[in-house]
């Protein structure tokens, strides 16, 4: 069964919370501070933490909220999610998930814009939308230890992952769109290139039969027209015959160094 309304408030599943961001049968989280990943980390102060942020196309930041859980009872379970809002934005959250009653203080996540437009954050804009589901009481040999955070212990927690292990943007997508797409061109046409020629090749005999049988055929008249041609010219048959016989009859004396014909060679049967 859902935790809806003011009983949100009145039970005390948040700190921080007010009545305001209430809707319908869930509580809309505010964003306390906003964490950016890579070299704007590294002068980071978690004392004085970011209020506001502008996260660029294929940029990665970390979101912590304002209000902080404080589930005491192991009958209650939390869901959060990224305000649809945001989703439709471009955004996207990769760590957003089920709150437990051990764990007591704010959450985050780390989001990524993948559309081609700014994004701002500032803070107290509503940005996590959890519901609470009321059950079965978690039995004491599957709960977990309780974990306890206020935002300062959480934010040197998450600052120091973001510093150590993830860059400012998602894969390559700070650069520009162009060099992007010639950069994935240049690999695939490396990663093709001893086989291109082959697959083109196919791919023209495939999808243009005709044509190829027409140059082909084309090919092999002239031929034959040269040949014939030449046959008319010099009045013999170029053949491993004719051409043995050429060689008896123009003698050895007449040929360039390094050929030999044998008397063998240029015996008549």
């Amino acid at each position: 069964m859902l935790i809806t309304g003011k009983r949100i408030i009145d039970e005390k599943l948040l700190t921080d919370a007010v009545e305001k961001s209430i809707r319908s049968g869930s509580y809309y989280l505010r964003i306390h501070c906003i964490i950016p990943a890579g070299d704007d980390a590294k002068d980071y102060d978690p004392g004085n933490p970011l209020t506001s942020y502008t996260l660029k196309p294929g940029g990665l930041a970390y979101v912590v909220s304002e209000e902080a859980f404080s589930i005491t009872d192991y009958k209650v379970t939390a869901l959060v999610t990224l305000r649809s809002g945001f989703t439709k934005q471009g955004m996207l959250a990769l760590d957003v998930g089920l709150v437990d009653a051990n764990y007591s203080g704010p959450i985050g996540t780390i989001v990524i814009n993948f559309s081609k437009n700014d994004i701002h954050l500032r803070k107290d804009m509503e940005f996590f939308r959890v519901v609470f589901f009321e059950h079965a009481e978690i039995e004491e040999a599957y709960r977990y230890p309780v974990i306890a955070n206020d935002h300062q212990k959480y934010i040197g927690e998450r600052l120091g992952q973001l510093i150590n292990g993830f860059p400012e943007t998602f894969l390559r997508t700070g650069e520009t769109e162009e060099k992007v797409k010639e950069a994935v061109t240049k690999r695939v046409l490396e990663e093709l290139k001893p086989t291109i020629s082959g697959k083109l090749l196919n791919y023209i005999f495939s999808n243009h039969k005709k044509t190829v049988v027409f140059v082909t055929i084309a090919i092999l008249l002239a031929t034959s027209a040269l040949s014939l041609l030449g046959m008319w010219i010099f009045g013999f048959v170029v053949s491993p015959d004719g051409i043995a016989e050429m060689l008896c009859e123009y003698g050895q004396e007449q040929l360039p160094d390094g050929i030999q014909i044998s008397e063998e060679f240029c015996k008549k049967e």
